[in-house]
């Protein structure tokens, strides 16, 4: 996927590839970035989020953009608010959702390249009608990814 001749990247505001399931914009996806990071950009809704998890493959490091949002590390809570950055090392069970009554906006940074394939087949599965809980969690464990809750 590397490759010898890298070139510049540019992503204009308002773009990148937009999946309707959970309101994921690919900003940098593995296949541009060589395998090295992806780059996604979200929402979360008023008290949305996800559930207790572990990626066993990658690191995340996230940006609030405006918002907040709140992160549980076991029986820990930190809330990041517009402008903060979090590191999540791979390994370290997590969940992530918005305490705030406006929607949160977020970028995440994925360390390498791959979580970006788990979104689309999520999407191509949800499209063709076969997401369903059991489909979610094997699709997760087939890209590294524990859901605890």
């Amino acid at each position: 996927m590397e490759s010898d001749n890298p070139q510049p990247i540019f992503v204009p505001p308002h773009s990148g590839k937009k999946l309707e399931f959970l309101a994921v914009t690919h900003k940098l996806t593995g296949q541009q970035t060589g395998g090295a990071y992806y780059l996604f950009e979200s929402v979360f809704g008023p008290g949305d989020g996800n559930q207790l998890h572990i990626h066993r493959r990658e690191d995340e490091v996230g940006y609030v953009l405006e918002g907040a949002l709140e992160i549980r590390l076991g029986d820990q809570t930190v809330v990041v608010e517009a402008g903060s950055v979090a590191h999540l090392p791979k390994n370290i069970p997590h969940a992530i959702r918005n305490p705030l009554k406006t929607p949160s906006r977020y970028l995440f940074m994925i360390i390498p390249a791959g979580l970006d394939g788990w979104f689309d087949a999520l999407e191509a599965a949800r499209n063709a009608g076969m997401l369903d809980d059991a489909m979610y969690r094997k699709l997760s464990l087939e890209y590294g990814i524990e859901w605890l809750e």
